[in-house]
């Protein structure tokens, strides 16, 4: 059997950030040995993830454990949607992420430079731009399956929220005007629908 603890660590990090998609070995890894573990506990948190209110929550006992993990992520990942949860219990348990309190109750993630927010509706987007505090130096935005009612400028606040961006990424965003129901003849008429993928610098 192998001895990790000898392995030279510029080789233990190469091996990890090979597998920087594969979170079954890299969790495997951090259980092999110390070494190891040290080498693997950055790209393992390299990319987070947010579906509820519990995960924030979750995140802060672990980082009560291991302070200097937060040091690790790079990107975060935030999701409205139920189907995220799926496989994790009892969904009706777990609370929608848009009813994380007002004011954060996460640290900062100051080394994080991308920032994923999908499947929020006009009624959620004001939780985006509360939580971009978060994220002092993201240079990388993607919005997905956002929906903004005309004229609310969710949108507009959100992209105000962050610092200059050089990239950013809308896929299915959308915005509709209300209108009486007798006027309404499908929802896909009276939506539109944005996807784009924009490089540049946002002031």
């Amino acid at each position: 059997m192998a001895d990790w603890s000898i392995l030279p660590p510029e080789i233990g990090h190469e091996i990890a950030n090979h597998n920087v998609d594969d979170l079954a070995t890299l969790r495997s890894m951090c259980r092999v040995s110390k070494a190891m573990r040290r080498v693997s506990i950055e790209p393992l948190f390299s990319v987070v993830r947010f579906a509820c209110v519990e995960d924030l929550s979750l995140w802060v006992e672990i980082l009560q454990r291991t302070p200097t993990l937060n040091m690790s992520v790079r990107r975060v990942k935030f999701s409205g949607s139920r189907d995220n949860l799926l496989g994790r219990g009892s969904v009706k348990k777990l609370t929608p992420l848009h009813k994380a309190p007002a004011i954060p109750h996460i640290p900062a993630f100051p080394l994080a430079h991308a920032v994923e927010w999908s499947s929020f509706d006009d009624e959620n987007l004001a939780f985006i731009p509360v939580y971009m505090v978060l994220f002092p130096n993201v240079r990388e935005l993607q919005l997905s399956y956002l929906m903004e009612l005309e004229g609310d400028g969710g949108l507009s606040r959100i992209l105000a929220s962050c610092p200059p961006l050089t990239r950013l990424v809308l896929t299915c965003v959308s915005t509709y005007s209300p209108e009486p129901e007798s006027e309404l003849e499908s929802d896909e008429e009276d939506t539109e629908y944005i996807e784009a993928h924009w490089e540049g610098t946002v002031d």
